[in-house]
């Protein structure tokens, strides 16, 4: 049985049109517990800064609004901060296809979104932040100078965290990062595609903010025609792309989807896996994830309402194997038991959406039983990489947590890529 959960939910609800419809009756509860005014209303000054800091009890304790102001007023003479573009343009289409970049490949930075309309997140940004910054730079988006020193009083000075400006309209940089490729001469390429939430949810400044990165970083990008998030995508950086069936739904069925996604990206095996019914994203990160190329860890979910779920889900991940060439191990992880919030979403937590950086991998925990199994299971599959837990609970509530919530730019390669000039192969597997 799917039990209840009462806790923090970090979702806009007072985006969405038919919540302001009704913001008369649940403006009081929702100011209480969010900032729903920051969009239109934010800080414009040091001072105001560390009022809004005290008001959502984000500042030091014991530190007075005067003090405050001039801390997070020196901190803007400290930190490094970025401007991105907001209206940035593509540039000209990299002759080939391109080669996606797989997880476990070498990372120079880490995109993550500071999570302002969500105070109840700030101490998990704060530690994940921190976790990411051992093992590789960090850019952190803000939406002003005021909120990159207000972040960065949370985080402590880091020499390895950058604040660009941008206006990001939610978290899910995952989703609308860019997402890395290499061409056939090994220059990196960041993939933009169609990000479209729900028609209500004003988010017209992350479907760029790929385009944004790579405008600031003269970094070439190409437009992938499709609608599309980097959370619903794997690829072992050898042509094997792992996707669900909901993006083939969106994007006019497994043909069009394949046919539009070969003319830019070089591919030869795609796996679609079920999404977890009635789990909000449809993603594959929240159901599998590749350590090596040659491992694939994989979440034994269960459903209450689906029995046969998990023999699907089992088979499919069990066709990775299929047509590869080579060797496949798959690591079965366990899952916690789902949980519904207060706003009927469906929290599954999975220990598969976490983040490889270089030498570490950034676990998400829940303070379930399974915490322990699972993460000894990790150690003993990856010896070469330090295994960071984190408590994600409460990120869980918003329906996804530390790979959802990042997304990681691949380190340029050296060595020119084998693209493929080939007919793609496909198998679309059950």
């Amino acid at each position: 049985m799917i039990r209840w959960s009462a806790g923090y939910a970090p979702n806009p609800w007072w985006k969405w049109h038919r919540t302001r419809r009704i913001a008369s009756a649940l403006g009081p509860v929702l100011r209480r517990l969010y900032p729903i005014d920051v969009d239109d209303q934010p800080p414009r000054d040091f001072e105001q800064m560390a009022d809004w800091l005290i008001r959502w009890r984000l500042a030091p304790e014991g530190v007075g609004p005067t003090e405050l102001a001039q801390e997070l007023a020196r901190l803007s003479g400290v930190i490094t901060t970025e401007s991105w573009p907001t209206s940035p343009q593509p540039t000209q289409p990299e002759p080939g296809r391109v080669v996606l970049c797989a997880e476990f490949e070498p990372v120079s930075e880490v995109l993550i979104t500071w999570p302002i309309w969500y105070p109840g997140l700030w101490s998990f940004h704060t530690e994940l932040t921190r976790a990411i910054a051992q093992s590789a730079p960090v850019t952190v988006l803000v939406p002003s100078p005021f909120f990159a020193s207000a972040a960065a009083l949370a985080l402590g000075a880091h020499r390895r965290v950058t604040f660009a400006i941008y206006p990001a309209d939610d978290i899910w940089i995952r989703d609308c990062g860019p997402m890395m490729a290499r061409s056939a001469t090994g220059d990196p390429i960041a993939v933009d595609a169609i990000y479209d939430p729900p028609p209500s949810m004003p988010f017209a400044a992350d479907d760029v903010s790929g385009l944004s990165w790579a405008a600031t970083r003269g970094c070439r990008s190409v437009h992938l025609p499709l609608h599309f998030e980097g959370g619903n995508l794997w690829t072992d950086g050898e042509g094997t792309i792992v996707t669900s069936a909901a993006a083939l739904a969106r994007n006019g069925g497994h043909d069009r989807f394949c046919q539009v996604l070969s003319q830019t990206v070089d591919i030869h095996r795609l796996h679609v896996l079920p999404p977890v019914p009635n789990e909000a994203t449809g993603h594959v990160d929240m159901i599998t994830k590749p350590l090596r190329a040659d491992l694939w860890a994989w979440s034994r979910f269960d459903h209450p309402n689906d029995p046969t779920y998990r023999t699907r889900l089992e088979h499919a991940v069990r066709s990775l194997r299929t047509g590869s060439g080579k060797a496949i191990e798959l690591l079965a992880l366990p899952a916690p038991r789902p949980t519904v919030n207060l706003g009927l979403v469906h929290v599954w937590p999975s220990y598969c959406n976490n983040l490889t950086v270089n030498d570490a991998l950034i676990v998400p925990i829940f303070g379930a039983p399974e915490d322990d199994v699972a993460l000894a299971l990790l150690r003993d599959a990856a010896p070469n990489l330090e295994i960071r837990p984190i408590d994600a609970r409460r990120a869980a509530n918003g329906g996804g947590t530390i790979h959802c919530m990042t997304m990681q730019i691949h380190a340029a390669s050296s060595v020119a890529s084998a693209v493929s000039g080939n007919v793609c192969a496909v198998d679309q597997l059950p």
